[in-house]
C-alpha cells in the first residue's frame, strides 16, 4: 500500500511541475518551458499499471492465509471469496 501511493504521488507530482510556468497549466497562450510530455505520459501509465497489479495482489491474499485454517472447505472457499471481492469488482470494470 505505502509504495502503490507513493508511485501515484510521484505522478501527481509530475503532473504538478512538468511546466516551468504555473499559467502554461490553465492558459494556451503563455509562453514557457514543459517537460517531454512522453515522459509524463510513460510514468502516469506505469504508475496505473502498477495500481492494477497491487489490486490483483492484494485481492488474492487472503487464499494463502485461509488454505492453513483448519475449517471445512466450503468455509474456507467462502471465507476467501468474501475477502477477494475486490478482484472480482476488477474483472467487471473490464
Amino acid at each position: 500500500m505505502i509504495s502503490m501511493n507513493m508511485v501515484t504521488c510521484v505522478s501527481l507530482i509530475l503532473r504538478w511541475v512538468q511546466y516551468r510556468r504555473a499559467r502554461m497549466t490553465w492558459d494556451f497562450y503563455a509562453t514557457g518551458v514543459c517537460w517531454h510530455r512522453n515522459l509524463i505520459l510513460a510514468f502516469t501509465i506505469f504508475s496505473a499499471a502498477y495500481s492494477a497489479f497491487m489490486d490483483f495482489v492484494l485481492a488474492a491474499l487472503p487464499w494463502p492465509i485461509t488454505v492453513k485454517l483448519q475449517i471445512r472447505i466450503s468455509k474456507k472457499v467462502g471465507v476467501s471469496t468474501a475477502m477477494s471481492i475486490g478482484l472480482w469488482q476488477v474483472g467487471c470494470i473490464w
